[in-house]
């Protein structure tokens, strides 16, 4: 059992460090940002009762702006917006692990690479995307 659970430990600290090494994770923007071409997507509608087909909404960053007015998402330490922008991006780690049949740990790891619509100084008060990288532990019991 000792050793079980220092392979336990090794595993996941291996998956931590293998997914922020391959996703290229810098917490810098590229500069781009392409266009997409709206693409049909099923979504269900409450009118209608059920699923229709609709386009991907796409719109530029000026469109959003008038849309989601600074009011909406204004700069306050914690969950502000410096810019306005509720734009957030990053990625998720999870790893699972049965010690037994009917017990499951999981441990869940969210890294942000911009949060609220920025990297850095996302809410005026010197808080970075990073601040809010998150990590979770659980404890299953599969009945």
């Amino acid at each position: 059992m000792k050793y079980s659970t220092l392979l336990l430990a090794l595993l996941l600290t291996g998956l931590i460090v293998a997914g922020i090494v391959f996703s290229g994770c810098t917490g810098k923007s590229n500069g781009s940002h392409s266009v997409s071409i709206p693409t049909p997507i099923k979504v269900y509608s409450s009118e209608k009762g059920g699923f229709i087909t609709s386009e991907t909404v796409i719109k530029t960053e000026e469109e959003w702006r008038k849309q989601l007015t600074p009011e909406l998402y204004s700069p306050e330490e914690i969950d502000g917006s410096r810019n306005g922008s509720p734009d957030s991006d990053g990625f998720i780690i999870e790893a699972h692990y049965l010690p037994m049949d009917k017990i499951k740990f999981t441990m869940q790891y969210i890294i942000y690479n911009k949060f609220n619509g920025a990297h850095t100084n996302y809410d005026g008060s010197g808080r970075d995307a990073s601040d809010n990288n998150t990590l979770y532990f659980a404890l299953s019991l599969l009945l």
